[in-house]
């Protein structure tokens, strides 16, 4: 991730910052890595709830969400956490928490 350009007390400053500390702010602006060409997954028993969950993250500006079914699906969407870390690790500390994953179908 870059630094931003604006001066050290600058908004976006102060924004660059907070997305290299916490990196699940990423979540809340899907934008924000890879223009938000990748994807995120839900699981869930109940239809309903599973329904707002997605209308909150298309509010967020996700596209790419793929519904894994039931919630003993979430278990394996937990793998995919240590699949993140490993490629963050690889990557290194300058990209390690700024890239997204995409399913193509």
């Amino acid at each position: 991730m870059s630094r931003p350009a604006s001066g050290r007390r600058g908004v976006a400053n102060r924004r660059w910052r907070a997305a290299r500390r916490w990196p699940q702010l990423r979540t809340v602006n899907p934008q924000s890595v890879g223009c938000g060409n990748h994807t995120l997954f839900v699981a869930g028993d109940h239809a309903d709830a599973k329904q707002q969950d997605t209308d909150l993250l298309k509010s967020y500006g996700w596209t790419g969400i793929l519904d894994l079914g039931p919630l003993v699906c979430a278990r394996d969407m937990e793998m995919c956490a240590h699949m993140r870390s490993a490629i963050g690790f690889g990557l290194g500390p300058q990209f390690g928490n700024h890239f997204g994953i995409k399913v193509v179908r």
